[in-house]
């Protein structure tokens, strides 16, 4: 009977998150309820606070497998970087995707912090992101200086949290600005992580860095 009732509960844990992480995505995260959740999920609303306490530990629990995701990812590029060092620092920050399939705007301006309603509720997943890139960057940068594909003594962690400056600047432009789409921003994000590691690059790497940014147009700055 207790593996019975386990099943149960997983069933009822996992169409709960589901219904979630369904609303979230269609009606954005702060216009969504849990007595909508729990009609929809065909459970009585005593059992999704029983489960996750509030609203806020659905969101923990759909980004939780989200954050190893973004890992494996991240770990898939350290492992095998392409040689220029900016086409490898935009892959890393490809493998943080901006925009999943559930993930409404209205949410991630609330992991970002940026809906000061919900700063206290995503602090633990913000920080927990916030290392998880920054250890990655610097990875990466190790491996590419190991290479030769970047100029010896340079100080990782510094270029690391550049680096995540820029990123961090183009995912809020993104978040806040509907009409912009993730491919646009992701081109952006691209290009100029490209142009900022030229000047990092030996000078045997320098011809073929310029070569790609020679002709590009600019986009709109990553500010309305």
């Amino acid at each position: 009977m207790t593996g019975l009732r386990q099943r149960q509960t997983e069933r009822r844990r996992e169409a709960i998150l589901a219904v979630a992480a369904e609303l979230f995505r269609i009606k954005g995260y702060s216009a969504t309820n849990v007595e909508e959740i729990a009609a929809r999920a065909e459970v009585g609303v005593a059992t999704i606070y029983k489960y996750f306490s509030a609203k806020g530990g659905l969101i923990r629990e759909l980004w939780r497998p989200k954050i190893e995701i973004y890992r494996q990812r991240a770990e898939a590029v350290t492992a095998a970087p392409p040689a220029d060092p900016g086409v490898a620092v935009a892959a890393l920050m490809d493998a943080f995707e901006f925009s999943e399939k559930w993930q409404s705007r209205d949410l991630l301006r609330a992991v970002a912090g940026m809906d000061l309603g919900y700063a206290e509720l995503f602090q633990g997943i913000r920080q927990e992101l916030d290392a998880l890139i920054l250890d990655q960057l610097q990875l990466l940068l190790r491996r590419l200086e190991d290479s030769g594909a970047l100029l010896p003594g340079l100080n990782h962690r510094d270029i690391a949290f550049i680096v995540y400056g820029i990123f961090n600047e183009h995912f809020q432009f993104f978040a806040v600005h509907e009409e912009v789409t993730v491919e646009v921003v992701r081109e952006d994000l691209r290009r100029r992580l490209k142009l900022l590691f030229v000047n990092w690059t030996p000078a045997t790497l320098k011809p073929a860095t310029l070569k790609v940014m020679a002709g590009k147009k600019s986009s709109p700055k990553p500010r309305g």
